[in-house]
């Protein structure tokens, strides 16, 4: 064989190798980006203000350093480390939003789907409570001012775009159609301010009052332009209705939490001493006791007419499923064993996956310094770790608001704003859950 033959001959065996390859390649990649790498080190720790993938497979971690919460272990057959205990500082996985010059601290929040936008509840600097509204391209603006007075400030939509922002002291609350653009008053001098409101979709609109000593469920059916007290729980549960304490005025039933309405079923959590789930089926006539715990937080189950319900008292009861058919609700996740507080304000359902956000309250910090975050399951049932912080160990309160956005998961925490991608099916795969039940 001749000089030219030998180069042909090899440039021929070469093509063929690499075109081999090519197809290998072709062949294999799809599926190990599908189920995410065993194995293999990412960059450092992301700057602030970045994104980071929480899917992404992790670096080794030496001992003593803090590894990234959410990464998949090296390898799938192998039990995940011990987890890594993150601090307010060191939140790997969320991407903070630094807003300079700063509005304040930040607490419920709400996307507005049609604009791509968040609309924030803020109370700033000097004190004055009010309404911001962050724009897809980065515009920030005050949309809504009410006053520098203490006290809560409400933030959620309806079924039908119209978003709702109201304030503790003077107890007004306001309307709007155009995504924060513009508002509209549409109640004065209600005693506290509503927790959280629920609709049929056809124009009924549930509210629940959230106030010192008044534990009314209010009721809109024009689309939230009047509203009536339709509902005293006092007067429904008069027992209730009591001082707990000598030289107390508070009473067992003080306020009223969560509400959710799905298949002409009305639920409705109360607080705070007497902590009960009631349940109407008749519009209101009569009600039922469905759990012992007044849930603050929930979403009906993806996969039917279950609800899943958030608790709100300190290391005792935890997440919990109704189940409507059979007249039971089963507790399926405990703070008790992982050193969680318990209080949940935000649940929510993203795609079929559910996420929980535990926060710590003031008042319990010199007996119980618990963790708080925010815990994932694909289905309910059973939880996993997914931002893990704390324990606290100072007096102060980590209020967590959760709310889908287009791709993204906003996340309000301590005051400030972060998001996070949702995860991806495979994540469950790569790591353990606490141990609750799955199904």
């Amino acid at each position: 064989m001749n000089k030219k033959k030998i180069i042909i001959f090899l440039a021929v065996l070469a093509a063929v190798i690499l075109a081999a390859a090519v197809l290998t390649a072709a062949l294999l990649l799809p599926r190990f980006l599908d189920r995410g790498p065993a194995s293999g080190p990412t960059g450092g720790a992301a700057p602030s203000g970045s994104a980071v993938n929480v899917n992404a497979a992790p670096p080794a971690s030496a001992p003593g350093t803090s590894a990234n919460v959410n990464a998949a272990p090296p390898a799938p057959a192998a039990p995940p480390a011990p987890r890594a205990v993150l601090g307010q500082a060191n939140t790997a996985g969320l991407k903070p939003f630094t807003i300079d010059p700063p509005i304040g601290d930040i607490y419920r929040i709400w996307y507005v789907a049609a604009d791509d936008a968040l609309l924030l509840a803020v109370v700033e600097p000097g004190g004055m409570r009010t309404i911001w509204k962050k724009d897809a391209d980065g515009g920030l603006k005050q949309v809504l001012a009410e006053n520098a007075r203490a006290g809560d400030i409400f933030l959620e939509g309806d079924s039908r775009g119209r978003v709702y922002a109201g304030f503790d002291d003077p107890g007004s609350l306001y309307r709007s159609e155009d995504g924060g653009e513009t508002w509209r008053r549409v109640m004065d001098a209600m005693d506290g301010t509503f927790w959280a409101i629920a609709d049929d979709g056809l124009g009924t609109i549930y509210g629940t009052q959230h106030a010192w000593n008044s534990a009314i469920l209010y009721r809109s059916v024009d689309d939230g332009l009047t509203w009536d007290a339709w509902r005293d729980f006092h007067k429904i549960y008069p027992e209730e209705a009591v001082t707990y304490a000598a030289g107390d005025d508070r009473f067992r039933l003080r306020h009223l939490h969560g509400v959710i309405y799905h298949d002409g079923r009305l639920y409705v959590g109360t607080g705070d001493v007497a902590r009960f789930t009631a349940m109407t089926a008749d519009g209101g006539a009569t009600w039922t006791k469905v759990w012992n715990e007044g849930f603050t937080a929930g979403t009906v189950l993806h996969t039917g007419d279950d609800l899943l319900l958030g608790p709100d008292r300190l290391q005792a009861h935890g997440l919990a499923i109704y189940d409507p058919a059979l007249k039971a609700t089963e507790e399926v996740w405990s703070p008790i064993p992982y050193g969680y507080s318990g209080y949940t304000y935000s649940l929510i359902d993203v795609g079929g996956t559910y996420y929980a956000a535990f926060h710590t309250e003031s008042n319990e910090v010199s007996t119980f310094s618990g963790k708080y975050g925010v815990i994932a399951s694909p289905n309910g049932y059973a939880w996993y770790p997914l931002f893990e912080m704390g324990p606290v160990t100072n007096n102060a309160r980590s209020d967590m608001f959760l709310v889908a956005g287009r791709g993204t998961i906003y996340f309000s925490m301590d005051g400030s704003l972060y998001a996070f991608d949702p995860l991806a099916w495979w994540w469950f795969d790569f790591h353990q859950p606490f141990g609750s039940k799955k199904k």
